[in-house]
């Protein structure tokens, strides 16, 4: 049967339709809807439906074909079928400038950061970031005596094989991914040689990036510009004044940066000093830490990666993308959906506001409801779609909201 604008079945226009068979009248005129014209034989004649009229709206009713004539006026409504259009989960750009001390004391820990480095960033790569290495660290050389085969000198440096380096010792480097400036980095003058050497590798940043810093080091930034006694407050005061002045190099570019560390937690044996005003900075900044006394780079590693990992997904956040041909934008008619990396679908339901989030089933609400520009989703949804970088959100258009249930 043909339906209605209304919805329902209209049973007026032509009267009722004879049954197949016989010849029917001229079937009454669709107010009556009474007795349809007379039937041949062999068939009975159609008693025209409940009423003839089948509500008002006959214009464009469907014709019914015999038998009883259906219901009439309004009847259900279609079950609603969403448009679809992806919203895209943003992962930005990461650029990691490494900074490694590079003394004597450190020869051990260099030989970590070397085996290390292809994993970090091959793991950082894997899940879907674009990043970019920057290492402040002494060019490889070899000992003169003996060369690289001396067995009391080992060589000065970092070289890093490929894929990430070029392995082409000492010059390893290899554009765009990976910048390695000839920056020797001493016992204590990191946050100073960060500072000083930055006009030589500012052209690896990207403005729209992501930046941690990742020093490595047995000692502590406790010399010239940044030592704690030049501040009332010691290391406090020191990492202050380093994340200011760092940032005013290239305020586009620098603010909002990450300091992480692997330093010596306490007075062990592998420490020169106490990290301390290093931890400072990675506090003040919310970067990652490791302990440098473990001498267990492997995790220390991990935790690093999953930090940048952190930082460079999209902060739950998705602008509202267009809607398809023959839809319009109505607030009112919109529904979140979240397909797993592993194809999973789960709707996310609607809280008028981030106060209305719920603690366990998480929602989406709009950034402004009185101008909506982009979809939030509360705390409890972020956290399962930043662990899913493969995941994607779907903007579903046409359909009432679907609101969260809180019981």
């Amino acid at each position: 049967m043909a339906c209605s604008s209304a919805g329902g079945v209209d049973a007026s226009g032509v009267g009722g339709a004879a049954a197949q068979g016989g010849t029917s009248g001229e079937g009454g005129e669709g107010g009556e809807g009474g007795e349809g014209g007379e039937s041949g034989e062999g068939g009975e004649s159609g008693t025209g439906g409940t009423s003839g009229a089948g509500g008002t709206g006959g214009a464009g009713g469907g014709v019914i074909t015999g038998g009883s004539g259906g219901s009439s006026g309004s009847g259900g409504a279609p079950s609603c079928a969403a448009v679809a259009q992806q919203a895209d989960a943003q992962i930005l750009p990461a650029d990691i400038i490494w900074v490694v001390d590079t003394s004597g004391s450190m020869s051990e820990e260099m030989g970590f950061v070397q085996q290390n480095m292809n994993n970090f960033a091959q793991g950082i790569l894997s899940v879907g970031i674009d990043v970019r290495v920057v290492l402040l660290a002494e060019h490889f050389e070899c000992p003169p005596i003996f060369g690289c085969n001396n067995p009391l000198i080992p060589p000065d440096g970092i070289c890093l094989p490929p894929p990430l380096g070029s392995g082409k010792c000492p010059l390893d480097q290899n554009l765009p991914t990976y910048w390695h400036p000839n920056v020797t980095i001493g016992s204590t003058d990191g946050l100073e040689k960060i500072i000083s050497s930055y006009p030589e590798w500012k052209g690896a940043l990207r403005p729209d990036s992501v930046k941690f810093v990742v020093a490595v080091t047995d000692d502590d930034a406790r010399a010239g510009v940044y030592a704690p006694e030049n501040f009332p407050d010691g290391e406090k005061g020191s990492a202050a004044k380093f994340i200011q002045d760092f940032t005013a190099l290239d305020p586009g570019i620098l603010t909002g940066f990450k300091m992480s560390g692997i330093y010596c937690f306490t007075d062990c044996p592998a420490a020169a000093s106490i990290g301390k005003v290093w931890d400072e900075v990675v506090n003040q900044t919310g970067g990652v830490k490791g302990d440098l006394c473990k001498q267990q780079f492997q995790p220390i590693f991990n935790d690093l990666a999953k930090g940048v990992q952190k930082a460079a997904t999209l902060d739950c956040s998705w602008k509202i993308p267009p809607p398809p041909d023959g839809q319009t934008f109505d607030p009112k008619l919109v529904n979140v959906k979240y397909t797993s990396g592993g194809g999973g679908e789960e709707d996310i339901f609607f809280a008028a506001s981030p106060a209305d989030c719920d603690p366990g089933k998480g929602g989406w609400y709009y950034d402004n409801p009185a101008d909506p520009k982009a979809v939030q989703v509360c705390p409890a949804t972020c956290g399962k779609i930043q662990a899913d970088t493969k995941g994607k959100i779907d903007i579903l258009f046409g359909c009432a909201t679907k609101p969260i249930e809180i019981n």
